[in-house]
C-alpha cells in the first residue's frame, strides 16, 4: 500500500518536498528524483520495523526458552504450499531476519486462514462470501459515518483537495478493502477496521463543507444538517451501551437483529456471563443447560451449569449429551446460528431458534424453556 502511495506521489505532477533538517526544506520535482527519494526511505523505515518487532520479543528469536516445548513445534505443518513464498520464509529463518517467535505465528495465521466456518444472513459455509465484508460494513457502520463518508467521496471526485490528498485517502480505503473481500476467512467485522481511519478523514472533510459552505443561507442549512448527523450518531451509539460490540445500524433493524446477520466477533465473543448470572438469580433459575460459545469459565463467574456440547477452548471437562421438556437452556448467538457445531448439536439449535426466547442478555445469550426431547449419542 506504501509502494501504491509512493508510485502516486512519484509518477503525479506535484513536487516533493523533503526537509532532513539541514538546510531547510528542498523541492524535488523530476520523477526520477521523487521515487528515488521514496524508495530510499523504505529501507529506514523496514529496519525500524524489524527492531520494533524484535524489541517486543525481547530480542529473543526462538518460540520458547524450554528447548524441550520448543523442540514440540511442527514447522513443517505449517510450510506454506506456494514454492516461493516457502523459500523467501526460509530465508528469513536462515537469516534470522525476523524473531522465530513472529514467523511461527505468522505461518500459522496463513494456514489457518483459508477456510473457517462463518455465517451471514441465514447462510452457512466455510469458503467465505465475496460480499460478505460488504454486508458488515453496511449493518456495522453507523449511518451518519456512511453518510458523510459518501458526501466525502463526493467532494474528492470533485478535486477540491488535490489528486495527491484525495489518495491518502481512497486509496488505501479501496486497496484494502478489495484485499479484504477477496478473502475466504469471515469470521469478523474486525478485519475491516483499519479502512475506517480513512473514512473518518473523508467524513471530516464532508462536515467540513457542510458547516461552511455558500450562503448564509446555505450554512445555516448546513450547520443544522451536520448538527442533526451528529445527533443521531451519538443517540445511535448511546442505546446499546454497554454493549457496543453488539452495534448493528438501523439497516439491519438495531442491535436485536443483529445474530439474523452476523454472529461470531462480529456480535458474540462470549462476553455476558455477568449478565447471565444476573438473570439466574433475578429469575431464581438454580441451574442450567449452557451451550457457549467462548473462552470463559462459566463457573468462575458463579453460574451453574451443565455444559452441552459446543465450541470452548479449552472443552469443559464433562458434557450432557440430552435436553428435556422444562429444562431451561442458554445459548450463545453464533451456536444458536449453528456455527462450530456438529450437526446433531445443530439439530437442537434449529429447534431452539424457532422458538420465541424468554429472554436474551446483552444481545448475545438467548435464553429457552425447552418444550421438546433432544439426546445426542
Amino acid at each position: 500500500m506504501l509502494g501504491v502511495l509512493a508510485l502516486i506521489v512519484a509518477l503525479g505532477p506535484e513536487p516533493l518536498v523533503v526537509d532532513l533538517g539541514r538546510g531547510g526544506p528542498r523541492t524535488v520535482n523530476t520523477r526520477a528524483g521523487r521515487l528515488a527519494v521514496l524508495l530510499g526511505s523504505f529501507v529506514p523505515m523496514g529496519v525500524l520495523s524489524a527492531l520494533v518487532v524484535w524489541a517486543a520479543y525481547g530480542f529473543h528469536s526462538p518460540l520458547a526458552r524450554d528447548p524441550i516445548v520448543n523442540a514440540a513445534f511442527d514447522w513443517t505443518r505449517i510450510q506454506p504450499p506456494h514454492p516461493l513464498v516457502r523459500g523467501l520464509f526460509a530465508l528469513v529463518r536462515h537469516w534470522q531476519l525476523m524473531p522465530d517467535a513472529w514467523t511461527y505465528g505468522f505461518l500459522h495465521f496463513l494456514d489457518h486462514a483459508t477456510t473457517r466456518p462463518a455465517f451471514l444472513m441465514g447462510e452457512y459455509g466455510e469458503t467465505g462470501w465475496h460480499h460478505y465484508f460488504l454486508v458488515t460494513f453496511a449493518v456495522k457502520t453507523p449511518i451518519p459515518l456512511l453518510l458523510l463518508g459518501t458526501a466525502g467521496l463526493v467532494l474528492a471526485t470533485r478535486g477540491a483537495a488535490g489528486w495527491r490528498r484525495t489518495s491518502f485517502v481512497w486509496v488505501p480505503f479501496t486497496l484494502y478493502f478489495l484485499m479484504a473481500v477477496s478473502r475466504t476467512i469471515n469470521i469478523g467485522h474486525r478485519h475491516l477496521l483499519p479502512v475506517y481511519p480513512f473514512l473518518f478523514v473523508a467524513a471530516g472533510c464532508a462536515a467540513a463543507w457542510l458547516w461552511s459552505r455558500g450562503s448564509a443561507s446555505r450554512r445555516l442549512a448546513g450547520r443544522a444538517a451536520l448538527v442533526a448527523l451528529l445527533g443521531w450518531y451519538a443517540v445511535g451509539t448511546l442505546r446499546v451501551h454497554p454493549h457496543y460490540l453488539a452495534y448493528f445500524n438501523e439497516l439491519a433493524g438495531g442491535p436485536a437483529n443483529g445474530y439474523k446477520y452476523l454472529v461470531d466477533s462480529n456480535l458474540d465473543w462470549g462476553q455476558d456471563l455477568i449478565g447471565l448470572r444476573a438473570y439466574m438469580e433475578k429469575n431464581a433459575v438454580p441451574r442450567l443447560k449452557l451451550l457457549y460459545f467462548g473462552t470463559a469459565d462459566p463457573g468462575y463467574y458463579g453460574i451453574a451449569c451443565d455444559r452441552l456440547p459446543g465450541y470452548q477452548p479449552p472443552p469443559p471437562s464433562t458434557l450432557v449429551r440430552e435436553v428435556n421438556p422444562g429444562d431451561i437452556v442458554a445459548v450463545s448467538a453464533t451456536h444458536l446460528q449453528g456455527v462450530y457445531l456438529d450437526p446433531e448439536v445443530r439439530a437442537l439449535t434449529d429447534q431452539l431458534r424457532a422458538r420465541r426466547p424468554l429472554a436474551v442478555i446483552g444481545h448475545t445469550i438467548f435464553i429457552y424453556r425447552a418444550d421438546f426431547a433432544w439426546s445426542m449419542s
